[in-house]
């Protein structure tokens, strides 16, 4: 059968589509960096007739810095009724007004708001809930933007309420609906191994059921296949069922498949032919896509009665295939853990080749008040690398990755292979997404040639983009304030800073060693303003030791503040997931540790800071209460005193914390004559004071805390009496002769491992 294609129906809609209005609908495909929002109208395929209540989120995405919209729906009021709207909170003043028909069954509704300044909206948010009651068929909610500003997004842009880019609008407008079915999915075939010549590429479906009459699109490269102008359909089509090939947007043309007629079911047992089109395929092995193109009305089914199917979103019901090549998909996926990445290639059928170029982009929104960069990048995938530096553009960062030679991969069908991981510097609050960009973010290097872009053999197999990183946390950080009791001065208010300003804490964490045995590498330059000494954070999903998820070395201030490395960032976890609750623990060397009284949220925030120092009773673990140190009146710290890190205070006995003092100075002093009188200078577990001096007698002398405490802390105190710490910890004591802990890595004063003291009766 050959057809002669000049103009094509639309009986589902009872519109005519000529071929000339389809290409002045491609002709508007670019797709702009900076754009509108999306949004996107909830669809119901399992209502059941009669239904009063059906709710219709609808949701968006990209919603960044909205000053003002106005959003017209349509839908046919025999079908669906509206009920009721509740607007989002965010959104003082918005309204949704509804219409009632007037001489025909269209009822309308306008979303409306307009802000004192730009808001903005995590994604998959909100707009407003709906709610409607089904009556029958399918009720299509349907966004009227080819009205013009009926459907609009603005923003302040120095105090001015400016239009945003909302084109080819029909990618900005998703339509959704309500029915007590959906539209069949329709295959165009993965053809591998074709020889050359004559190739028949057929059509085929699922759940084709009561189909009345359809539209499709199917996009390919003139250059490697030829449309021979025949085709065989399926016996169950009237003779209305035509095939035209007609030119599409660039070098690209469009097959365009149409009927209608009375109701027809395919088989229901599995993949049923819809149409076999003839091609001419004049070289064996080179490539071309066969893509669906839906703009909404360009890929449609409608039942019996010429009620259009719900369809949405496309790519679950239009599968795209090819000829000759293997497509490949990108994806970039955020994992479970806080600001960390993987992007993965996805073959649609088993590739056993050489991968000639990869090139990707990685975008994301420039909020303000954020400084976001990509590190910890790790290929996977041989000569992978980043390409520049980040560019800042429009408002959204970009990084390029390219390769530079080529790759061998056996892949299989259908399987995400990892080619990149990396994770965000974590700097910022608030949330953005993450993406891989279609199209060049600009016309000029760096920008130039940055899109996504695979090809096998030289020959490009770039097919979708499949971005997962939406919502992304910028702030994996952890904001805690804690106070140790040694070096807190009641008169400042504030704990003092002497083992800094003498140049005597390490440079690098000091928690390498028994009984901590943290590997992290965690250094400073220089030490930041206000550090008191280093600490050691751990997360834990429960109370028990046993239950750790990360740990990481971090820097403790004069005013309780714990921050990163760089002193003024939370301490940044990347192995957490965000919105899950845990325990947070403080290490210090010679203090006991202190936990969370309960999990809680993270990340969070400066404003909801987890605070050691205040109400020990809701803020502290602890099964006796005395998990902390009250210092001053309304102020609390960590318990010092455990020298040798066994989680208790001992003064007598086996293992005392106090006999580690003694031992420290005479070991230093060696060979020198050591007294009880005797000092050392240095960075020492042993000096409790934390004034660089560790001393024994006299005042200021760091084992008169050791009493003090287990006297406040004991009842009924002795010499012999000892104050378990309330953390559970799953290291155990440290004799006499074993590294004290203090692991000062490189400094000058780094400090001998302890020894036994002469004579520890000599010390009480």
């Amino acid at each position: 059968m050959k057809v002669t294609f000049t103009m094509w129906f639309r009986k589902a809609k009872g519109i005519l589509l000529h071929s000339s209005m389809l290409l002045y609908c491609l002709a508007s495909l670019s797709v702009y960096a900076d754009d509108a929002p999306i949004i996107t109208a909830a669809r119901v395929t399992n209502a059941i007739p009669g239904t009063m209540s059906v709710p219709i989120p609808i949701t968006v995405t990209n919603f960044n810095n909205i000053g003002q919209f106005t959003l017209t729906m349509k839908f046919d009021t025999t079908k669906v009724r509206y009920v009721s709207a509740t607007t989002n909170a965010s959104l003082p003043g918005m309204t949704v007004t509804y219409t009632s028909p007037s001489g025909n069954t269209q009822g309308k509704l306008v979303f409306a708001w307009t802000g004192a300044t730009n808001v903005s909206l995590s994604d998959g948010s909100s707009l407003a809930n709906l709610t409607f009651s089904y009556v029958t068929a399918t009720g299509i909610l349907s966004w009227a933007y080819t009205y013009g500003a009926v459907c609009q997004y603005k923003r302040y842009v120095v105090g001015v309420l400016t239009a945003l880019n909302d084109s080819p609008q029909y990618l900005f407008y998703i339509n959704g609906g309500i029915s007590n079915r959906s539209a069949p999915t329709t295959f165009a075939p993965i053809i591998t191994n074709a020889a050359a010549g004559t190739v028949g590429i057929p059509i085929t479906t699922t759940g084709y059921t009561g189909i009345g009459a359809m539209t499709l699109y199917l996009e390919y490269d003139p250059a490697v296949i030829t449309y021979l102008g025949t085709f065989t359909k399926n016996v169950a089509f009237n003779s209305s069922f035509q095939v035209g090939d007609i030119a599409g947007s660039g070098t690209k043309r469009l097959i365009v498949i149409q009927w209608y007629g009375n109701a027809v079911t395919l088989s229901s047992g599995g993949n049923a032919t819809i149409v076999t089109l003839n091609f001419n395929y004049p070289i064996a092995g080179v490539p071309s896509a066969l893509k669906w193109y839906d703009n909404g009305p360009s890929c449609e089914y409608a039942d019996g009665s010429g009620n259009v199917l719900i369809d949405m979103p496309s790519t679950n019901y239009y599968i795209n295939g090819s000829i000759g090549m293997t497509l490949i998909n990108i994806a970039l996926r955020k994992t479970t853990n806080c600001g960390e990445f993987t992007v993965n290639l996805k073959p649609i059928t088993t590739i056993v080749a050489n991968l000639t170029k990869v090139t990707f982009t990685v975008k994301w929104a420039a909020i303000a008040g954020s400084d976001v960069q990509l590190e910890n990048i790790l290929a996977t995938y041989l000569g992978l690398q980043q390409i520049g530096s980040r560019v800042l553009y429009g408002g959204y960062y970009y990084v390029t990755f390219s390769s530079t030679s080529s790759y061998a991969v056996n892949w299989l069908a259908n399987t995400e292979h990892t080619i990149l991981t990396f994770r965000h510097s974590g700097n910022g609050d608030g949330n953005t997404n993450f993406t891989i960009i279609p199209v060049d973010y600009n016309t000029i290097p760096p920008g130039l040639n940055t899109a996504y872009s695979v090809e096998e053999i030289s020959i490009n197999v770039t097919d979708s983009i499949i971005n997962n990183a939406n919502n992304v946390s910028l702030n994996c950080g952890i904001c805690l304030k804690d106070y140790l009791q040694g070096t807190y001065d009641t008169i400042a208010h504030q704990m003092r800073t002497t083992l800094a300003d003498q140049h005597l804490v390490p440079m690098s964490q000091p928690y390498n060693v028994s009984p901590w045995m943290y590997s992290g590498t965690e250094q400073i330059p220089s030490y930041p303003s206000g550090m008191v000494d280093w600490v050691l954070v751990e997360l834990r999903t429960g109370t028990s030791a046993s239950t750790v998820v990360s740990r990481r070395a971090a820097i403790l201030h004069n005013d309780g503040s714990i921050t990163d490395t760089n002193g003024t960032a939370p301490v940044l976890f990347h192995t957490f997931t965000p919105g899950n609750n845990y325990y947070v623990v403080v290490y210090h060397r010679n203090h006991l540790p202190v936990m969370t009284a309960n999990a809680i949220m993270l990340p969070n925030t400066a404003a909801t800071k987890h605070d050691f120092t205040i109400n020990p009773a809701t803020n502290v673990y602890s099964t006796t209460n005395e998990g902390v140190m009250l210092l001053e009146p309304g102020s609390y710290g960590q318990i010092a005193g455990d020298i040798n890190t066994d989680n208790k205070l001992r003064y007598t006995g086996a293992n005392n914390d106090r006999d580690f003092i003694i031992s420290r100075i005479t070991t230093v002093n060696f060979p020198s004559t050591s007294y009880l009188n005797s000092i050392i200078q240095g960075y020492y577990n042993e000096d409790l004071t934390m004034d660089g001096i560790v001393k024994y007698s006299g005042p200021n002398n760091d084992q008169a805390i050791i009493i003090a405490n287990i006297d406040l802390l004991t009842n009924p105190t002795t010499l012999s009496s000892e104050y378990q710490g309330q953390v559970p910890v799953s290291y155990a004591a440290k004799s006499m002769g074993s590294s004290s802990g203090e692991g000062n890595q490189g400094n000058a004063n780094s400090p001998l491992n302890n020894t036994s003291p002469t004579n520890s009766e000599k010390a009480k």
